[in-house]
Parts: C-alpha cells; structure tokens; sequence
C-alpha cells in the first residue's frame, strides 16, 4: 500500500537511511493525522448518530405515506458514502481526507433508477 506519511517521496532530501524509520513517532504528518484522527472519530461518532435519525424519518415518511421520501433516500446514499470516506481515514486505507477537506462525496441511492419515487409495493395476503 502507498502511504505517503512513511515514503521517502513525503520527505524531500531525506534518506530512509537518515534515521527516519528509526523514530517515525517524530514525523509532523503522523501527528497532523492522528489530530485530524480525532476530530473524525467525532464526525463518525456523530454520523451514526444521523444515520439512526435518518433511519427513523425514513420509515416513520413510508408507514404514513407508503413510500419512502426520495430527498431523504438521496441524503442517506451520501451520508453512507461519507461515512465510508471516514472509516477509510480511521482505518489508514485512504489518504484521502474526508469532508470538509474535501468535496461531500455523491452517491446515487442503491436502485435509484428503479425506484426513484416509485411507491413500494404492498405484500398481498393470499
């Protein structure tokens, strides 16, 4: 895997022979990664909180109406997204960092093409 935080190429004129693999607890970038570590298991901590929230509006818009809300469904394929660009920072699987460093990701919802707005189908009782 290419992590620039240990690669020669993040360290311009160093030589990995110069002691940085010996103490890389003294790398600058390490240190800015686990603060912006921090401040993103908030986000993820707060995230979860938003996708219970959502959950919860979601089925309380499709027992009243009988179909789930379209802006809603388009919101939760982002936030799904977005939280999977967290957990890949967490996780050191990705350089890439998250909202708001970066653009909020679009997703388009699972089966948007199908059921956008369509109503749900109701089970019949045989």
């Amino acid at each position: 895997m290419n992590d620039p935080v240990h690669t020669p190429e993040a360290h311009p004129g160093s030589d990995p022979g110069e002691g940085h693999h010996e103490e890389p607890w003294r790398d600058r970038n390490l240190w800015l990664r686990f603060v912006l570590m921090l401040l993103f298991a908030v986000v993820y901590w707060l995230a979860q909180f938003a996708v219970g929230l959502t959950a919860l509006i979601q089925f309380g818009f499709a027992a009243l109406t009988g179909e789930h809300s379209a802006p809603l469904h388009r919101f939760a394929a982002g936030l799904s997204a977005y939280i999977t660009e967290v957990i890949d920072f967490l996780m050191f699987q990705s350089e890439h960092r998250p909202f708001p460093f970066n653009e909020f990701p679009e997703k388009q919802p699972a089966g948007a093409a199908a059921a956008h707005g369509a109503p749900r189908k109701k089970a019949s009782k045989k």
